[in-house]
Order: C-alpha cells, then structure tokens, then sequence
C-alpha cells in the first residue's frame, strides 16, 4: 500500500500547476480565493500540498483560473504552453473554456 504521508503525483501536479497558473494571471491567493469562493488559506494550503481537494473545488478553482479541469492536472510543459500561447490577459471572473 502506497505511503499516505506522502502526495500523490496528481497532487503535487495540481499544487505546481496551480500556483503556476494563478501567477501567469498575475492573482494573488487571495483573489483567486474569492474567484473561486474560498479563503486564501485554503489556497495556500493546496499549492503546498497540505489539502486534499474534492472535485467540486477542483472545479471551482479552474473556473477562476478560465481553465479546464484536466489543464490543472496536466503534465507541468503541458499546462505552461497552454497558459504562454493564451496569455495572462485572462481574468479571474472569466468563467471555464469549452
């Protein structure tokens, strides 16, 4: 059985992706926080992956971000050519891509 102590790989993609994402949007934690309806502690605490999230909040924080879900967890060159060729014009409120 796998090491509950320590995060899991999807985990810590999403910890780096997040915090890379929200910094490309030029946001700090506590805008994404309201963005996405939550404390910026909560934030802080998933970029340094000491929460858990649960997929409603995973999907909370993307739609902040103007993001797909998947682009949270994708792999880190994958998330950082996605946000570098769209740009860091996006804002907080800008709602999900389809």
């Amino acid at each position: 059985m796998p090491d509950q102590s320590v995060p899991g790989v999807l985990r810590q993609r999403l910890a780096r992706n997040l915090k890379f994402a929200r910094e490309v949007r030029a946001l700090t934690q506590e805008q994404l926080a309201e963005a996405a309806g939550m404390s910026r502690t909560y934030v802080s605490e998933v970029e340094y992956l000491r929460r858990n999230v649960t997929i409603d909040v995973l999907e909370r924080l993307s739609m902040a971000l103007d993001l797909d879900v998947l682009d949270l967890l994708a792999q880190t060159k994958d998330i950082e050519a996605l946000l570098v060729k769209r740009g860091p014009g996006r804002s907080a409120a800008g709602g999900r891509r389809r």
